[in-house]
């Protein structure tokens, strides 16, 4: 797994990742955010995904962060992907951990739609939905639903899988 995680980032062009040097809370490195509404138009990553799941993640967009939380009010991150799945019509567990048992593993390029799977020193931190070219919508801990760069939510010392709930072609 680790040599897909640097292949993923030197695709990604990894210098964020880069920068982090321990095993934190992934959302905490984040450096680019995208909410619902800037400059008035949909945040041009999404445009990789399939239509039901992009207005599945749009209506998620900016909702505020909270342990635990699997609601508009607030979400965490197991919460948001498990919600927005289920408006799609598939059921997933409720934890990171289980999510990321959930579908199929992907072993090769990651497709939009797949579910990410930060993982640290054996144990998954953080799970977020991939948009394609390079980027992730996920609940960060600290500015709630939002869209950042693959390469910010993987410390130096964690590792990327991806899992795929949804059948080829979206």
């Amino acid at each position: 797994m680790r040599q897909a995680h640097r292949w993923l980032l030197f695709l990604l062009g990894g210098a964020a990742a880069a920068m982090v040097s321990s095993c934190q809370s992934a959302a905490r490195f984040s450096t680019i955010a995208t909410r619902a509404g800037e400059a008035g138009t949909m945040p041009k990553a999404l445009a990789e995904l399939p239509s039901p799941l992009r207005e599945a993640v749009v209506r998620w967009l900016g909702t505020p962060y909270c342990r635990g939380g699997t609601g508009a009010e607030c979400v965490d991150c197991s919460g948001f992907v498990q919600q927005v799945f289920r408006a799609i019509g598939i059921s997933l567990p409720r934890t990171s951990a289980e999510q990321a048992r959930a579908g199929s593993p992907v072993h090769d390029r990651p497709a939009p739609g797949d579910i990410i799977v930060v993982v640290c020193r054996g144990n998954v931190q953080h799970v977020g939905i991939y948009l394609g070219n390079g980027y992730v919508v996920h609940a960060s801990q600290s500015r709630g639903v939002v869209i950042d760069p693959l390469p910010a939510l993987v410390p130096a010392e964690g590792t990327v899988q991806f899992r795929r709930l949804l059948p080829p072609g979206g």
